[in-house]
């Protein structure tokens, strides 16, 4: 925190200076009866909302974003013609559970991310409303590395949600926990027509009552891909023709989705597969469509109708009503929530957090921080040397300048939680933002049951993230719905007396080393549903790091110049556990000690025999 002398941190002091003057001026008719004279009203003493959280409001439509910050909608707003243009990376637009509304007239988008093949637009948040009435609700054209969260878009003329990397990429983006309904020209589509839209991520959304197709991946072009991206845990009913349609596109996963009920004329599809290769179909459900799996014999899938885990499992029942009847709960839910705006406005005045509004700051005390603004340092970023810290980033990106000292002790780290031997920090909360250009992103040393969550770490000397518990323990931390991308080093480290920890949700990718690193004494540690893709040399790497388990993990595309890359690789250990991962287009997806526990490794193409390793509720896939 900021140097302060003994006088500010002791009110009392400044009380007795001050009643000790007044005497000295005043003498004794301070002592008087004064006058009678009631005083005036008191002033305000409240901070704004403005100086708590220094958020960009947006009041009307259109409006373009070409500076990153975060920004807020402070009303339900209507448009002739585009909603929000977004022109920059580092960009959070919270619509605060408000709604933007098109005029159904015309091709103009709700929230248009408008980058370009020479210009990608990096990292923008779009969270928390309602988008209806426009052409395409969503249009992310040329952006990476972002997120769309809880919005509910229905009613455009085209699509829900449309990814495009036509020319250039669309890559390593997740829309999850939306509702997605009643768009005329389908849900969600992601296309790589002559270019990229690869590893992005489509989870727990409803997408329902779509015209033609629910969630549409295509390739294809002049080397165009769609690779490498997860459709998973969704609700997906009543579109026009096809829940889930892969068209020239390769090596996705398509897991436990809930499909049913079309509503179209024609020949209608649960989840089809068209023209493509190594696409891993599993635990899906198709209920009442007239063909509910079409796939493609070079992918990769369980036979329907067989008692497994893995199955995708298939039944000629008509939709339940139960279906629209959540859709319009969960509607009601994010629409009502408009109602509690003005209330949460109200009580932040009063929000006893503490402003963060340059850089380095040290903090050493307990309590909530957060960030004011986009944040620059030539030597650390933020130093946390309490327990009891919650630092909210508030959208905002935190930048080194690249520094690197003599040894890693004296480079600089984006947040340096510093624990010591005997004091190891507990409890400490980090989310929501950006870092970026230092050596570690965030170096966490000695700290235990904290959590990093929603942030993007990219472009870092070294490691994004470290745990580090050497003369001591890092115990019990969860990494969870990060994006970690394009570090020099490793992209998550965990070294020596690292126990219990957990990296789940995230996507790790690009970086300079491998993805997912366990090294010397970790143990017991989680590695869970990450998106694990073109890491250096291994995407996940363990050696001397016993019983931790490694589930569900998407892994692909490895490259470098060892003799072998890797997929998962495990080296001096034992007691690991290994289960359901897909591991695609490694030169060795697999290289596990034998002392370790792994599911059977399947690499087959076409429909799985429901007999052996292929119906194995553990197996691994390799492809």
């Amino acid at each position: 925190m900021p140097v302060e002398d003994e006088t500010m941190k002791n009110p009392n002091l400044i009380l007795t200076g001050f009643v000790a003057t007044l005497w000295m001026f005043t003498g004794m008719d301070v002592m008087g009866q004064g006058s009678l004279t009631p005083p005036g009203a008191p002033g305000a003493t409240m901070k704004t909302l403005a100086q708590v959280e220094p958020r960009t409001p947006i009041s009307s439509l259109p409006y373009t974003i070409s500076e990153p910050g975060s920004y807020y909608v402070t009303g339900n707003l209507s448009s002739t013609g585009h909603g929000i243009i977004i022109q920059s990376s580092g960009v959070t637009v919270d619509l605060m559970g408000f709604s933007l509304i098109g005029d159904g007239v015309g091709g103009d988008f709700g929230i248009h991310v408008a980058g370009s093949t020479n210009a990608v637009i990096d990292k923008v948040v779009i969270r928390g409303g309602t988008i209806s009435g426009f052409y395409r609700g969503l249009y992310y054209e040329h952006a990476n590395n972002s997120r769309i969260e809880r919005c509910l878009v229905s009613g455009n003329n085209s699509q829900g949600v449309y990814l495009l990397g036509q020319y250039g990429q669309c890559n390593w983006n997740t829309i999850a926990d939306c509702t997605i309904t009643e768009n005329s020209e389908g849900g969600v589509r992601l296309s790589g027509s002559s270019g990229q839209c690869n590893g992005n991520t489509i989870a727990d959304c409803t997408i329902s009552g779509n015209g033609e197709v629910g969630v549409y991946l295509q390739g294809g072009g002049s080397g165009g891909q769609c690779e490498g991206n997860t459709i998973y845990g969704n609700t997906i009913s009543r579109n026009t023709l096809t829940g889930v349609y892969l068209e020239y596109a390769d090596g996705n996963r398509v897991e436990a989705n809930n499909i049913s009920g079309t509503t179209g004329e024609f020949m209608a599809n649960g989840i089809r597969t068209y023209a493509t290769v190594d696409n891993l179909i599993l635990k899906n459900s198709c209920v009442g469509y007239e063909l509910n799996f079409d796939l493609d014999p070079d992918d990769i899938f369980v036979p329907v109708e067989i008692t497994s885990e893995i199955a995708n499992i298939q039944t000629q029942q008509s939709a339940q009503q139960a279906d629209i009847d959540q859709l319009q709960l969960q509607n009601t839910m994010l629409l009502g929530g408009q109602t509690n705006i003005q209330t949460q406005q109200a009580a932040i005045q009063d929000d006893p957090r503490i402003p963060i509004s340059s850089l380095p700051y040290t903090i050493s005390e307990s309590g909530s921080y957060y960030v004011t603004g986009n944040l620059s340092s030539t030597g650390h970023g933020i130093i946390i040397q309490s327990s009891g810290v919650t630092v909210d980033l508030m959208g905002f990106s935190l930048t080194g300048d690249r520094w690197i000292g003599p040894s890693p002790w004296t480079s600089d780290f984006g947040i340096h939680v510093d624990g010591s031997t005997n004091a190891v920090i507990d409890k400490v909360v980090i989310k929501r933002g950006t870092i970026s250009r230092f050596y570690h992103g965030l170096y966490c040393r000695l700290m235990n049951n904290s959590r990093i969550k929603d942030l993007i770490v990219f472009d870092n000397s070294m490691d994004g993230v470290k745990l580090y518990g050497y003369q001591g323990q890092c115990n019990g931390n969860t990494i969870a719905d990060c994006t970690i991308s394009d570090n020099g080093g490793y992209g998550v480290y965990l070294s020596y007396q690292c126990k219990g920890n957990t990296i789940a949700d995230c996507t790790i990718s690009d970086n300079g080393k491998f993805g997912v690193y366990l090294y010397s004494q970790c143990k017991g540690n989680s590695i869970e549903g990450n998106q694990i893709c073109r890491n250096r040399d291994a995407g996940v790497y363990l050696t001397y790091a016993d019983g931790n388990r490694v589930e569900g993990n998407n892994v692909w595309g490895t490259t470098g110049a060892m003799l072998h890359t890797y997929g998962i690789k495990t080296v001096f250990t034992t007691g690991n556990l290994i289960l359901k991962n897909s591991c695609v287009e490694n030169e060795d997806n697999y290289e596990l000690d034998s002392d370790d526990t792994a599911g059977p490794i399947v690499s087959a193409s076409g429909f799985l025999s429901a007999t052996g390793d292929a119906a194995h509720p553990w197996a691994n896939f390799s492809r």
